[in-house]
Formats: structure tokens, C-alpha cells, sequence
């Protein structure tokens, strides 16, 4: 299906497919020995990792981007014109892997096991869904395990998505105009000719010149799925829209799932994937609707409404999956969770607290509130808070296997 949505991006939960974390910084230690994290968060220059049994920040660091299962990260810090990028154990923090190449890099993408890594030149970017006009791209493709990275500059305006499954391709969107882009495509990248070729549909064809608003992400736990939760505005000729735009990165190929009409009133919505990769969630608290989505027929299983009451607070919302397959959404002070049927749905007492995002542990068995004034454990089965970590953070914005917001694009929708 033909479809054009705007490049520009509405801030919430979701982005790039491998958790972009934001603009470049030098590592910080901790002040503590090393302990167990299971717990991560993210913000624009910073990932943490919490140690939940102590109560403690267990480490954090600079520019990170985590792999999908969260076991491993890779930190960029520039510094006096070169940047030392580090593949990290997620557990504890402690150097795997390590490279140093000159300049001033960014990490944009990480391959499932960590070893190949994408940098983008410091500043040169906006984020995959925030494009600044530049007439050329230029790439780093660092190697871990053989000490060895190369450079490579693209004809065009190009952001990076993801690595493809095999780790040989790199998923990117090629921005027009170069210079003021108002339109995008997705491609694929062959990293060993540099050459960029269509990307096919799932069902033939390839995906076409686009335009629209990116809301949310996710990512699934294999790490071979990105979900991107689009709308778009209507005109005198089409009417609103909101779908699903699924990428296969092991097969690769991309494909559009629609969504009822009534998503399109929501610019805040989330999405989440289950910790077993069969459903994605989409919710749109505002509009008060929740959609499941059986992610092997990229088909609706079903819809419900989302009982919501809107408290003016503003801001991005988000969710997650516990292993039950309870859905907890968090909007500014409200937080329900949905059971897996979307047949019931319980309000959590949170008045007390902002939310800025919903995390699982990496067992998948306990649900995080992303608070200011740390965080704080759901029993998603009772819908209740039943810990909190009063934990100095800084300025974080999402929770793991959250990835992070979608920046809110520079460049408006072209008429």
C-alpha cells in the first residue's frame, strides 16, 4: 500500500531501533564497586544501570546503545579528537571489547551480540526522525573482535535504523530534499559495497517515498523486529490514518499494519512488544483505546477501550509487558494495567508521582515506574506500587526494553 507520512516525529516513547540514548559525553564512574544491575535506564547522555536488591545506582555512563536483550551496551566519549568506544557487559558495567578511532563519533547502532557497531559524526544529526539537511552522510563501521573500522560517506541524507538481523546490512531512511527533507524512504544499506538498494514490502513491491509522523517504537526481545506506530494527518483528499510500520530485519522486509481511526486523536500514544514476541500493544491513552497486534499474522487480534481520565500533566506516554502478559500504560500521573485479554483494566494509585516511562527487569517478571523521584516496582497482577528506590538519576527518559523518545523533527509536514 502506497502511503505518505511526514518525516516529522512526536515525542514519546520509542526510536530508533537500538536505543539511541543521545548526544555525546564522557564517561562517568561510579562511586560505588561494581554490583549486579538488572534494571537500565536511559536519558540524552547518559545509561544507567540500577542494582534494585541495594537500593543503588549500580553504574552509569555516557552516549550508550544497548543490544536488544539488554545483556551488553557500547559507550562513544570523544575526547581531545578521538572517541573511545567500549562494548560493556550490562550486568555489571565492566569492558568487553574496546576501539578508539579519530574524531568525534555518536553510537547510532549495535548489532545483536554487540561486535559491530554504526557511528555517526558527532552533531551531524538530528536523530533517525529528526533529520538536518546535509547533502552527504558519513558512516563508521567499527569491528570489535578484529580491532578494525572503517569509514564510508554516503551520496545523500541519510539516518540509520538498524543493523539487519545477519549483521551485513544496515536499515536506513534516505531523506529529500537533501538539503530540507520533508520526505523519506526506507532502504537497506550493503555494508560490505557500501551501495544502497530498495528495501522489498513483505508481500513484493518495495517500500515507497513517505511521509508522516513517527510516535512511538519498539523493539522485539529477538531483536529481529522493529515496530514503528505511525499517524498521519488528513487533507482535502485522504482522511487521518494510524498504523503500524513493522521492519524484519532477518528477512528484511517492511509491512503496515492499520489501526482504527480513533488512534489518530492520540500524539502520545505507546507501544510494547511481550516478552515472548507473539503480540506488540498499542495504547493511546488519551483517546482511550488499546490495540493488540498478533505479530506472526502482522493482523488486529483486538481492540478495547482504555479507561482514562486525562489530568492535563502532558507528556509522552508509555508501557511494557509483564511475563503475564499484563500491559502497565503510564501518562503523566496515571498508570492502568490491562490484562492480557484487554477484557479488564485496574488504575494504580500513582498520584504522588510524574511518570517519564514503564521498564521491566530483564527477567521480565517485575515492572518499573520511571519517576522524579526514581523508581518505582508494580505489581502489575494487584495494580499496585510496592517499592520504591529513591534513586538520583539526572535527566532520564525511558526504561528498559523501552527504547528511547522519538525527538519531535525540526522540519514541518510539507503541503
Amino acid at each position: 500500500m502506497a502511503r505518505r507520512i511526514s518525516i516529522a516525529t512526536i515525542a514519546t516513547m520509542g526510536v530508533t531501533v537500538l536505543v539511541v540514548i543521545g548526544a555525546s559525553g564522557a564517561f562517568a564512574k561510579s562511586s560505588r564497586p561494581a554490583s549486579a544491575a538488572s534494571v537500565f535506564v536511559g536519558g540524552p547522555n547518559s545509561f544507567t544501570g540500577i542494582d534494585v536488591p541495594h537500593d543503588r545506582v549500580a553504574f552509569t555512563f555516557g552516549q550508550s546503545v544497548a543490544t536488544p536483550d539488554w545483556s551488553r551496551f557500547v559507550t562513544a566519549s570523544p575526547s581531545s579528537g578521538r572517541t573511545a568506544v567500549v562494548l560493556r557487559a550490562a550486568s555489571t558495567g565492566q569492558a568487553l571489547a574496546r576501539e578508539t578511532v579519530v574524531g568525534r563519533w555518536t553510537v547510532r547502532s549495535v548489532t545483536r551480540d554487540g561486535n559491530r557497531v554504526l557511528l555517526l559524526l558527532a552533531g551531524a544529526t538530528g536523530g533517525a526522525y529528526s533529520p538536518i539537511g546535509r547533502t552527504s552522510t558519513h558512516l563508521m563501521l567499527i569491528t570489535l573482535d578484529r580491532h578494525a573500522h572503517r569509514t564510508a560517506i554516503l551520496d545523500g541524507n541519510y539516518e540509520p535504523e538498524a543493523f539487519t538481523a545477519d549483521g551485513k546490512g544496515l536499515v536506513v531512511l534516505e531523506y529529500t530534499p537533501k538539503v530540507s527533507p520533508h520526505y523519506y524512504q526506507v532502504r537497506l544499506l550493503d555494508l560490505t559495497t557500501n551501495k544502497v538498494r530498495d528495501l522489498r514490502a513483505r508481500n513484493g513491491g518495495t517500500q515507497e517515498v513517505m511521509q508522516g509522523h513517527a510516535v512511538a517504537q519498539a523493539l522485539s526481545p529477538d531483536g529481529r523486529r522493529l515496530y514503528t506506530y505511525y499517524v498521519r494527518a488528513g487533507d482535502g483528499s485522504t482522511p487521518p490514518e494510524a498504523f503500524v510500520h513493522t521492519l524484519d530485519l532477518e528477512h528484511k522486509w517492511a509491512e503496515c499494519v492499520d489501526l482504527p481511526s480513533s488512534f489518530v486523536t492520540d500524539s502520545a500514544a505507546a507501544a510494547a512488544v511481550s516478552p515472548d514476541g507473539r503480540h506488540l500493544y498499542v495504547a493511546a491513552p488519551r483517546a482511550g483505546v488499546v490495540a493488540a497486534i498478533d505479530t506472526r499474522h502482522l493482523g488486529i487480534e483486538r481492540t478495547a477501550p482504555l479507561e482514562w481520565f486525562d489530568d492535563g500533566s502532558g507528556g509522552p506516554a508509555s508501557a511494557a509487558v509483564d511475563r503475564d502478559g499484563n500491559l502497565v500504560v503510564a501518562a503523566g500521573a496515571r498508570v492502568r494495567v490491562v490484562g492480557s485479554a484487554l477484557q479488564s483494566s485496574l488504575a494504580v494509585d500513582a498520584s504522588d508521582y510524574q511518570i517519564w516511562g514503564v521498564g521491566r527487569s530483564r527477567s521480565g517478571h517485575r515492572v518499573f515506574l520511571g519517576t522524579t523521584e526514581g523508581v518505582a516496582e508494580v505489581d502489575a497482577a494487584n495494580a499496585r506500587i510496592v517499592r520504591e528506590l529513591d534513586l538520583q538519576l539526572g535527566n532520564v527518559d525511558h526504561l528498559a526494553p523501552g527504547l528511547a523518545p522519538l525527538s519531535i523533527s525540526a522540519y514541518p509536514e510539507k503541503q
